[in-house]
């Protein structure tokens, strides 16, 4: 069952902090043991592709300075 109301965390984030959520989220699954080799680059290839579209995003609203920091991140991650 999933229900989607106003007082819910998640839905109140921008669609920026719930890609930067999902980037994080994925890092720390990557990093996991609990995941066998076949899952672990699934979710590798997921991490990729939702960088990818946070780096597009970022670039598309001209915000320079939030995609040199999360570049950072993903260097040092």
């Amino acid at each position: 069952c999933y229900r989607m109301h106003e007082g819910g965390l998640y839905n109140r984030l921008s669609r920026l902090d719930k890609f930067r959520q999902s980037v994080h989220t994925r890092k720390m699954m990557r990093r996991s043991s609990y995941f066998n080799k076949l899952q672990h680059r699934e979710i590798s290839r997921e991490l990729r592709k939702r960088e990818i579209l946070y780096i597009k995003i970022l670039l598309k609203k001209l915000q320079l300075v939030s995609w040199f920091r999360f570049m950072i991140f993903c260097l040092t991650a």
